[in-house]
């Protein structure tokens, strides 16, 4: 493992090592210790390193080249970030490509962000509203960040109203959870899921899980088969 102060002090010289020991053809553990070690950049570092590694077959290095261009804090590299925000396959990654089109602040990527606005993953489309943000006062991103008050993912919703719910009125408003039966609160209740549900009011529950072994892990001798057991877990829910 290289030594992290190794790696800040060639950082400082500018003297080619730190892209020597970024070779795309380095032994993958030492290219991910490099990468994680890296920290503070200059402003006027040379990330073409880091760009060498955005095609590497490892996906934790892939990841981590794309978060020091991101650190960078310049938009020389909105291409090449976009790109990979693009094309992809890893949503880890594609969400990171985004954070670090965020830290770049530059109005040359309000386009393509906010093309992103539509992708299908919420935790990518968050990543875009936090990049765009920055260019609220922009009437067009204004607008369309306003739009995604009516977005089905409540965390978006929960964005949206804090940031605009200040100085002006969302056309909707987040739907809040019914309060929980009072006499529930704070209580372990030992009882028959179907009997003790007709004392709880609808949309009052926050949280549901289930406790293991299901019905394929042990012999439960009281459903008389698999379909007969989702129709008690449907009852129940």
């Amino acid at each position: 493992m290289i030594p992290k102060q190794y790696i800040h002090q060639i950082i400082k010289e500018k003297n080619g090592l730190l892209s020597k020991l970024l070779d795309p053809k380095e032994n993958n553990i030492n290219l991910h210790g490099v990468l994680k070690s890296i920290g503070r950049l200059p402003n006027d570092f040379d990330g073409q390193c880091f760009v060498s590694l955005i095609e590497h077959p490892n996906d934790k290095i892939r990841l981590l080249a794309v978060k020091n261009i991101g650190i960078l804090n310049t938009d020389r590299y909105l291409g090449v970030v976009t790109h990979v925000a693009q094309n992809e396959k890893n949503t880890m990654i594609r969400r990171e490509a985004i954070s670090s089109i965020g830290r770049m602040r530059s109005e040359k990527a309000i386009p393509f962000l906010l093309k992103k606005l539509e992708d299908s993953d919420p935790k990518i489309v968050l990543q875009v509203v936090r990049a765009l943000l920055v260019f609220k006062n922009h009437k067009n991103v204004r607008e369309q960040l306003k739009n995604l008050a009516h977005h089905p993912n409540e965390m978006i919703q929960s964005v949206i109203e804090r940031e605009f719910s200040k100085s002006e009125t969302v056309t909707q408003r987040i739907k809040k959870h019914s309060e929980s039966p009072h006499f529930m609160k704070n209580v372990v209740v030992h009882g028959d899921v179907r009997k003790t549900m007709n004392h709880v009011p609808d949309e009052s529950i926050h949280l549901t899980f289930t406790s293991p072994p299901y019905y394929n892990a042990r012999d439960y001798s009281i459903y008389q088969s698999y379909k007969d057991y989702l129709k008690f877990f449907k009852r129940g829910f």
